[in-house]
């Protein structure tokens, strides 16, 4: 019975002309999707070195307190990496579940190591200032990033309360022009050389009137620990920067 049971499982291949796959197409297979994990990973560490970079610098106390708390953590959250770092980390589980020996993995260990892994290797990029350095070629080059960024910028716009941030769109021997990220251009008389066009930047002073801003210190949009960074205008000393 057995026999005859061979015998037709045989002729039914024959009548098919079924081939046995050579085992390199299962190897292949196995090594593009272990690649797919390992980009995504990859690409998942990079998200997290930005996220690390965007939450340590973000300046908490210089957020208009009216806001509230939580809107300020909501304002503060790169969700944009976020989404990023959980895409491919998604990504990765669906192709580690997917090599030879991944349906023995359990699901919640693959997605620790996944978020440890991330993490691990996003801290290394973030020390080595990757984290800063992507997160602004991103918004030098997409557009869509820059609009993504926006609120957050606007939130920083109060210049009655001495405070304005945009974006340097031009720089000369005598002045700095900003575009705040309301749309608005502000002249800032300075000789510093220490900014470029396309550079987002913080500044703290007062306003004389509409469209012209006395400024006393300007800094990089992010905050930064070293005192280098902050620019005191006009050859003076730094004074406190001016709170909501």
């Amino acid at each position: 019975m057995t026999e005859q049971i061979g015998q037709k499982i045989i002729e039914k291949i024959k009548e098919a002309h079924i081939k046995p796959k050579p085992r390199w197409e299962f190897l292949l297979k196995n090594y593009v999707v272990w690649a797919i994990f390992a980009i995504a990973i990859f690409i998942g560490s990079l998200a997290t070195g930005v996220m690390i970079f965007m939450i340590k610098h973000a300046e908490w106390e210089n957020h208009p307190l009216e806001e509230g708390f939580f809107q300020q953590v909501l304002i503060n959250l790169p969700f944009f990496w976020l989404i990023i770092l959980i895409i491919f980390i998604v990504i990765a589980f669906y192709n580690l579940k997917h090599t030879k020996k991944g349906y023995k993995y359990n699901p919640l260990f693959i997605v620790l190591a996944s978020i440890i892994i991330s993490i691990i290797i996003g801290s290394i990029f973030y020390a080595t200032g990757g984290g800063e350095k992507l997160e602004d070629t991103f918004f030098r080059r997409f557009p869509f990033y820059q609009n993504m960024m926006r609120p957050q910028g606007r939130l920083l716009i109060n210049p009655e309360a001495g405070r304005i941030a945009g974006v340097v769109v031009e720089v000369n021997q005598e002045y700095i022009t900003i575009k705040d990220f309301r749309g608005g251009l502000w002249k800032i008389v300075t000789t510093t050389d220490q900014f470029i066009v396309g550079q987002r930047v913080r500044v703290f002073g007062k306003m004389m009137q509409p469209k012209q801003f006395e400024a006393d210190i300007m800094k990089p949009f992010f905050q930064h620990t070293r005192p280098s960074d902050n620019h005191c205008l006009n050859n003076q000393a730094c004074p406190p920067l001016p709170m909501p």
